[in-house]
């Protein structure tokens, strides 16, 4: 996964596959996807931290000569375990913040399209509230009008009126209209009282509504100010990720310089080889054993957006291989090829190779910055070492989409872009050689 310029540094670079995927992966690591509470992730990460300044005070009081290296090399890979704690804690740390910020932007959209309802609700009601009022008016002048109309005429007004009739038939028929005079005098109270009792709910209503819409408001600026908490401590915790990332890259330089200086045959060199090959074989099923639980996003099917054969992942025509699959030039297991810009390669773009949705994004161990890409039908990519990246968990890409640029993050002695491709078939996940997939410009 990286130059290699003799027999020595060749087998050093075998760590390169240390403590790779994502910290959740590993086991034996913290279990920070197990803590739940921002509270019990802090806890996890100040015993990390105290653990490492004890192991950065042991390095300080080791003397300096090749017969202390053992011991240093014990103390610094103490640290980047350590380290890659404190990163898996942050990371998730990154990812619950996230997670509440998203949920309260969406109560805070579901706030204000309440209120915007509540607007239109409170608007509405008085109109009616109006309208209701108004037919109210208009009922009072009725019956005010019939009190006055029959005050006028005296009590025996009615008698005289049936009285005064030329006749049987018409005596008849004004015994009914008075009847149906007193009839619609009954309605004209009772839709009264109908129309009294619906303006007071209405009013009531109005004010409920007025009352939440308030405290709906107050809801709002809390939650939003909420969130530009939350998102300071994002940027914060980003920040001192970054902070580690640079640590732990020193914390590998160191081992890596400390490791060249041992005798091959020494037990110190051949202890710290032993340590990369099994965390290397540790990592690789970790990988395995995530794309497997994992499965395929779109199934069995490729991904409708992909058109046959992968694209190069460095966009650049002057590229070329300072490792290949699947072993280095002097031994070693290598599980992808390391692609490399002449002229420099540190800050170089890398697209997805193919479409498809980023299932990790983010920093993997020895491998650093690093992406996988869900491709469908069981395909995989993994791009390792990354300086930044572009994309994030759960998106979409494009072929050909910028997702990262090439770095040194990570177990590296220099900045390229390791890339692999992985099938996963029946749960079997195996690593396979990216040249069958992609061909360098």
């Amino acid at each position: 996964m990286r130059v290699l310029s003799n027999r020595k540094s060749a087998i050093v670079r075998i760590s390169s596959l240390v403590f790779c995927l994502v910290f959740i992966f590993l086991s034996g690591a913290v279990p920070v996807s197990h803590a739940s509470e921002l509270d019990d992730l802090k806890q996890q990460y100040n015993d990390l931290q105290k653990k490492i300044a004890q192991n950065e005070q042991k390095l300080k009081d080791i003397k300096s000569d090749k017969s202390t290296n053992e011991a240093k090399l014990e103390a610094l890979n103490a640290q980047i375990d350590d380290l890659d704690g404190q990163m898996g804690i942050l990371n998730s740390r990154i990812d619950i913040l996230n997670g509440q910020v998203s949920g309260l932007n969406s109560d805070i959209s579901k706030l204000e399209n309440s209120i915007t309802g509540l607007y239109s609700q409170i608007d509405a009601a008085k109109d009616k509230i109006d309208q209701k009022q108004g037919i109210i008016d208009a009922t009072l002048d009725k019956i005010f009008n019939r009190m006055v109309a029959n005050y006028m005429a005296g009590n025996g007004a009615d008698i005289e009126i049936l009285l005064s009739s030329t006749d049987m038939s018409t005596f008849f028929t004004r015994r009914e209209y008075l009847r149906r005079l007193a009839v619609n005098d009954e309605i004209l109270i009772d839709s009264l009282k109908d129309d009294m009792a619906e303006l007071d709910a209405l009013n009531k209503q109005r004010q409920a509504d007025i009352e939440t819409l308030a405290q709906n408001k107050k809801d709002v600026e809390s939650k939003k100010a909420d969130v530009v908490a939350k998102r300071d401590d994002v940027s914060a915790s980003a920040n001192e990720l970054g902070d580690k990332q640079y640590l732990v890259n020193s914390k590998y330089s160191q081992t890596q310089n400390l490791l060249s200086q041992l005798d091959e045959n020494s037990a110190a060199y051949k202890a710290q080889i032993e340590r990369w090959q099994v965390e290397e074989e540790k990592t690789s099923a970790a990988i395995d054993a995530f794309i497997a639980r994992q499965g395929s996003k779109t199934g069995d099917e490729v991904d409708s957006s992909n058109d046959g054969k992968m694209t190069w992942p460095v966009p650049y025509d002057n590229c070329y291989i300072s490792a290949g699959f699947p072993s280095y030039p002097s031994g070693g297991k290598h599980g992808g090829i390391d692609i490399c810009v002449h002229g420099g390669s540190e800050g170089k773009k890398i697209v997805a190779a193919q479409g498809g949705e980023v299932i990790s994004a983010g920093w993997n161990g020895s491998y650093g910055n690093c992406i996988i890409i869900d491709h469908g039908g069981g395909l995989f990519t993994l791009y390792g070492h990354c300086s930044s990246l572009a994309v994030s968990s759960g998106q979409k890409v494009a072929k050909g989409q910028l997702i990262g640029y090439i770095g040194s993050t990570g177990n590296v002695t220099g900045p390229h872009l390791h890339f692999e491709v992985r099938v996963n078939s029946n749960s079997s996940v195996n690593r396979v050689q990216p040249l069958n997939y992609v061909s360098k410009p």
